[in-house]
């Protein structure tokens, strides 16, 4: 389901590059944050030692999967460009709390277009709710892609690659697993929907 995507992991700062990246994106777009979890599982912008890390932002556009992954913190023209497209754009995540609560700390004001996590539990309550096993599961995509929390800020190159592929991974599979539980949406009776 990924083999006709376009991957753009931007390690250091090139707002030249990010920009142009940021343009192809469409108005719907799946987005996830990591942060540093130095000794917990999940940290919040008020746990002390918590910092965000990257985020990633994954759309289709004519049918291709679009996505960029970079650090954060991002340069102010970078930021106001993630501002305008965080107000024309709905935002798929996947546990969209835990990501808005981030976003709003840094200022945005991000319109949600769907949560999968929320959504796959509304089509069955019993079926689990991650995204590592829930993607492979509904969508076909690929699994093994789960990394531990990241407690430290990459000090390499190939540490930011790294955690920027993670980053990207979970967009993708965070947007092809809401396209296709809106087709089981879809596909309900209308009076189940």
């Amino acid at each position: 389901k990924q083999s006709d995507s376009l991957r753009a992991l931007i390690p250091e700062q090139d707002d030249r590059k990010l920009l142009r990246c940021l343009d192809y994106l469409s108005d719907v777009i799946a987005c996830d944050l990591e942060w540093t979890a130095p000794s917990e599982k999940i940290g919040w912008p008020w746990t002390p030692g918590v910092e965000q890390l990257s985020i990633s932002l994954s759309s289709r556009k004519e049918g291709r999967l679009l996505t960029v992954a970079f650090p954060w913190p991002v340069s102010d023209v970078v930021y106001k460009e993630l501002q305008r497209l965080f107000k024309r754009s709905k935002l798929i995540f996947h546990n969209a709390m835990a990501d808005i609560i981030w976003l709003l700390h840094q200022g945005f004001k991000p319109k949600v277009g769907g949560d999968s996590m929320l959504l796959s539990y509304l089509l069955d309550e019993q079926r689990r709710a991650g995204l590592k096993g829930l993607s492979p599961l509904v969508s076909g995509t690929e699994a093994g892609w789960e990394q531990k929390p990241w407690h430290t800020r990459p000090t390499s190159r190939k540490g930011w690659l790294e955690l920027l592929t993670y980053n990207a991974q979970d967009t993708e599979n965070t947007l092809i697993l809401h396209e296709d539980l809106i087709k089981q949406v879809q596909a309900l009776e209308p009076e189940r929907r």
